[in-house]
């Protein structure tokens, strides 16, 4: 519509130029008609003259709209929020270090998933249970690693052993990037739960690898808590005191305090005076005490 009217007033603007330059031409060549041509000369080429300025210039603009219709959604505000923070998180992680800068990394310790925060704070601090947000971190680097989740920053950092994680939840709510609420424990001294916030993009990426390296964590702890387990028998209690230049003579019954002869080997014996069950877990657990 708004190039149509651009054509017509460019039409009639011409039609009312030739008009007055026609009756300019007549005043010129009749002297009798000098100033009645010089007037309508001016009245039609002025206004054609306009016209067609209008018309090449594009003055006519587009139908405004009220201010009213104008007013962003609160919704479309927060998406647009959300769209410039998470493309400056991703400029930040293209010069992210593969590995943390202040927290040393293990031996058998690798990074799994890491990335640049938006925020990162305590809904629980572990350290003061008066104040509920004690600290608060902007673009922190945030580290998965196949013990615990690192969070630093040039002057501060943060570990959380993936051992002590008891529950990841993702807070769709959460503006204007979405956050990852974990509740954990710092250590085994801590019987509260303690709890923190982390504003990052791909949260639901996030968590997944949480709860997968978790799982492998509390496996491989598992596994290690079996090979530390000794099996005890009476053989081994034997070769237990001879490494230490022990000489046992007599065991006495728990029972009955009448003496006890050792088997050679095998976990339980039975007194031949009371008939009571000696197992040599009890045996070694109270040699352990006396030596």
């Amino acid at each position: 519509m708004h190039k149509v009217l651009r054509v017509l007033l460019a039409v009639v603007g011409g039609f009312l130029l030739l008009l007055g330059m026609a009756s300019l031409c007549m005043a010129i060549t009749r002297r009798d008609l000098a100033v009645g041509g010089i007037v309508v000369g001016l009245f039609f080429g002025v206004p054609g003259i306009l016209m067609l300025r209008v018309a090449e210039r594009g003055y006519l603009r587009a139908p405004r709209v009220s201010q009213k219709e104008h007013v962003e959604k609160p919704e479309e505000g927060v998406k647009r929020k959300e769209l410039l923070y998470i493309e400056r998180i991703r400029k930040l992680d293209e010069k992210m270090p593969e590995q943390p800068v202040i927290v040393l990394l293990d031996p058998d310790e690798d990074v799994k998933l890491r990335g640049h925060a938006y925020m990162f704070y305590w809904k629980n601090y572990p350290y003061n249970r008066r104040e509920e947000y004690t600290r608060m971190e902007s673009y922190p680097r945030v580290y998965l690693t196949s013990k615990r989740i690192i969070v630093e920053k040039e002057d501060w950092h943060y570990s959380i052993p993936l051992e002590g994680i008891t529950s990841v939840k993702v807070l769709e709510k959460s503006t204007p990037v979405p956050g990852l609420e974990i509740e954990f424990r710092p250590s085994r001294r801590h019987t509260k739960l303690c709890s923190c916030v982390i504003e990052i993009p791909d949260v639901r990426q996030w968590r997944e690898e949480i709860a997968r390296w978790r799982a492998e964590r509390l496996k491989k702890l598992e596994r290690a808590r079996k090979k530390s387990i000794v099996v005890v028998d009476f053989s081994s209690i034997r070769d237990y005191l001879a490494r230490g230049g022990v000489v046992l003579y007599t065991v006495k019954c728990p029972n009955c305090g009448a003496p006890l002869e050792l088997p050679e080997r095998g976990k339980k014996t039975k007194c031949k005076h009371c008939g009571a069950t000696v197992y040599a877990e009890d045996v070694f657990r109270k040699l352990s005490e006396l030596l």
